[in-house]
Formats: C-alpha cells, sequence, structure tokens
C-alpha cells in the first residue's frame, strides 16, 4: 500500500508544470530507503535513486539483527512469512533497476546492519547496474547531516544535471 501511494504521488507531481519530469530521483532514510529501493525499481523514469541506512533483504536482516525493537518490527510488518519478506525486500528486485543508486551506510549501524549495504553492492555488481557506494567507518545509523547532505547533493548534482545543448557548449570555456 505505500509504495502504491507513493508511486501514485510521484506520478501526480511528474504531471506538474514546474517538474522536468525527465530529472526525478527518490531518496529515502532506513525504512524510506527500502521503500525509495522499491520504487526505484518500479518506476522508469526515474533519474537516480539515493538509499541511506537501508535493509534490503529483509529475511537475511532478521536472521542476524539482534535489536528486538527492529526484530520486533519486522515480525509485526511481515507476519514472518517468506512472502512478505520478499515484498520487502529490494534486493530481491534489483534486476528491474534502470536508474543510478547511491548507497550511504555506517559501519557501526546496529539498526540495519553494514552488510546489507555489502549485500546491495554485491547484487548491483552482479547486474552491472549503474551505482555508488559510501560507507561511513565512524557512524552509525544516524549517518551525520554534513556526510549526508554532503553526499546526496553531489550524487544528484552530477546524475540529474542536464546535459549543455550544442550552442551552450560552444559559448562556455571547458573546464579541466
Amino acid at each position: 500500500a505505500t509504495i502504491s501511494a507513493l508511486r501514485t504521488g510521484y506520478e501526480r507531481f511528474c504531471r506538474e508544470d514546474w517538474i522536468d519530469a525527465g530529472r526525478t530521483a527518490v531518496f529515502g532514510y532506513s525504512r524510506g530507503a527500502v521503500t525509495a529501493a522499491i520504487l526505484a525499481v518500479r518506476v522508469d523514469r526515474l533519474k537516480a535513486a539515493v538509499c541511506a541506512a537501508g535493509i534490503y533483504d529483509l529475511k537475511q536482516e532478521y536472521a542476524t539483527n539482534q535489536n528486538p525493537g527492529i526484530r520486533a518490527n519486522m515480525e509485526k510488518e511481515t507476519g514472518l512469512t517468506d512472502e512478505a519478506f520478499g515484498e520487502r525486500s529490494p534486493l530481491l528486485m534489483m534486476e528491474k533497476l534502470g536508474c543510478p543508486l547511491l548507497i550511504l551506510h555506517g559501519e557501526k549501524d546496529v539498526n540495519a546492519s553494514v552488510a546489507q549495504a555489502k549485500l546491495l553492492s554485491h547484487r548491483l555488481d552482479e547486474l552491472e547496474k549503474d551505482y555508488e557506494i559510501k560507507l561511513y567507518p565512524e557512524r552509525d545509523h544516524d549517518l551525520g547531516r554534513k556526510n549526508l547532505y554532503a553526499a546526496l547533493l553531489d550524487f544528484l548534482e552530477r546524475r540529474l544535471k542536464s546535459p549543455a545543448s550544442k550552442a551552450d557548449s560552444t559559448q562556455r570555456p571547458s573546464k579541466k
């Protein structure tokens, strides 16, 4: 239901006159990272996606995560069924990813293991997908605003920037 609502909102957003629908991205943090990753595989026109501190294989994380609150949330949301785990595990859907993806994660995260970011990275390598990963050795689930914004803005600027028109490129000096 969450993904359906977000997709409907995204499609409506893209119909607005002031939006360049060819230069849109999705960003999510923690549970939002899972949602952003799933949206990224279901929306063809996205130009970029950013996922920070997420869980991408929910069943695997449930098996290894020792945080009782996180495990209780997983149990409540999935009923521990394979179907529910699968629906909430974007790692299993990445063959459909059609845009560049940035993965951000703290290496000391106990809410969502850094192994999840590494699993996603490995899967994207297998699929030869366009992605970047940035791990923060001294950070936990909170990456810190400075780290988050710097990585997010750098990635989006590079990935969403409109290519200069031929007229523009002939008028601008090249930067080397």
